[in-house]
């Protein structure tokens, strides 16, 4: 039902802001006062001072406001804001980046070619991924707009891998995209082969460091499968490179493999760092899918964005450099850390 609210939201007119309520309640309570919303849609009753409707009531809300033809007019479009994605915050209070329609339709004209469904493909995409996490939208969308099936993963099932791999099987995945560390769990069990996804032709991961030894071990258990590495914050619209790992690429780049060539559209500009290694630098993005900002933290979004060349652009914190035309990470220039995809500051660990 999540995509149901979701597609309403931008349908009538609405940005809308996926929240994990896994998260302390108390950050859920500070996300909510932050973005001060008419509404809050949920599946289930918060203790929070705020108007919810629940998925009994919202069904009861659809029944008795039904048109007869949808007002397409109200669509969010353009640069309003389609979705609002919260990240670890260096404050200790969380950050909402503002991902605009325009945004999210550069990314998917961009990312649907890249992984087009093969003849005779029934495309089905994992939903591994939480809908607070943008890296969801590698698959949510593309499923949306090739009329695929998109297969969401329970979050129980991630600690019963007994069960999990109970509905891999029956699941008919033609496209897997999770985090790097979500795979090398199921790899962990010999039984995840192409035995168990005879359908899965690709592999597309992000939100975390793709080792050398992940993509092979696909590439030898899924001999039918191709990998894809990726890279870009939530701030870039979920991600601006894109590649085809093989073993050429494998056995060139052993200790770190790259994150993909720049889509047309977006440029990399290696800013200067001073104790970084020569040829290396911060990565600053700069193209159409550079989001606009952070929710209602003008201070924070002058530093952090900007224009450069009549274009948006973004200081992502990221260390990085070129080998002829693939990007490579190589660390940050902060304390932000990664676990299982999620952005975490340790000054937000030490804030709370």
């Amino acid at each position: 039902y999540m995509l149901v609210y979701f597609l309403a939201c931008l349908k009538s007119g609405h940005a809308y802001c996926p929240i994990d309520l896994s998260m302390p309640l108390d950050r859920v309570a500070a996300i909510i006062e932050k973005l001060a919303p008419p509404l809050v849609l949920t599946t289930e009753d918060l203790p929070l001072d705020c108007r919810q409707v629940t998925l009994a009531q919202a069904q009861a809300l659809v029944q008795a406001g039904s048109y007869d033809a949808p007002a397409d007019d109200l669509a969010v479009k353009g640069f309003e804001t389609a979705y609002i994605i919260y990240t670890s915050g260096s404050t200790g209070q969380p950050k909402g980046v503002c991902v605009s329609a325009e945004n999210l339709d550069n990314f998917l004209t961009w990312y649907l070619p890249l992984i087009p469904a093969q003849p005779g493909e029934s495309p089905v995409f994992i939903g591994q991924p939480p809908y607070s996490f943008d890296l969801s939208v590698m698959s949510v969308y593309p499923a949306l707009c090739m009329g695929a099936t998109l297969y969401q993963l329970d979050k129980g099932l991630l600690s019963n891998y007994g069960a999990l791999f109970d509905c891999l099987k029956q699941s008919g995945i033609s496209t897997w995209v999770s985090t790097p560390s979500f795979v090398d769990t199921c790899l962990a069990d010999p039984q995840f082969n192409q035995e168990l996804l005879p359908q899965v032709r690709r592999f597309a991961f992000c939100g975390e460091k793709l080792q050398a030894r992940t993509a092979q071990a696909l590439l030898d258990r899924f001999p039918l499968a191709k990998v894809y590495n990726s890279y870009g914050p939530t701030e870039s619209t979920v991600m601006m490179t894109w590649v085809d790992i093989d073993q050429d690429l494998i056995d060139a780049y052993p200790d770190n493999l790259p994150v993909g060539r720049v889509r047309p559209g977006s440029l990399v500009k290696l800013l200067p760092l001073e104790e970084a290694e020569e040829g290396q630098g911060e990565i600053q993005i700069i193209g159409d899918t550079v989001a606009q900002g952070y929710y209602g933290q003008p201070e924070l979004t002058a530093q952090k964005f900007g224009q450069v060349g009549g274009q948006p652009a973004y200081k992502t914190g990221d260390v990085g450099y070129f080998e002829e035309d693939l990007l490579f990470c190589n660390g940050r220039i902060d304390f932000q850390i990664k676990w299982h995809g999620y952005r975490i500051e340790l000054e937000d660990i030490d804030a709370n």
